[in-house]
């Protein structure tokens, strides 16, 4: 399960990082700025997840 959720946090990254390089070329869709809020909503989630992980919060 741990590294499920290293492996998610990875691709949100990567998926968030290739968002922003398109809202920095400016070939901006509309509904991108939603699924940019989403994104960072979704990776703070995967992140406090593989720190509860990490920390042995979770079992």
């Amino acid at each position: 399960m741990k590294e499920f959720i290293l492996w998610l946090n990875a691709g949100l990254v990567a998926l968030l990082w290739s968002v922003l390089y398109i809202k920095w070329k400016r070939i901006t869709p509309p509904w991108i700025d939603n699924t940019l809020v989403a994104l960072f909503i979704l990776v703070a989630i995967s992140m406090l997840l593989t720190a509860a992980y990490d920390t042995e919060l979770i079992r």
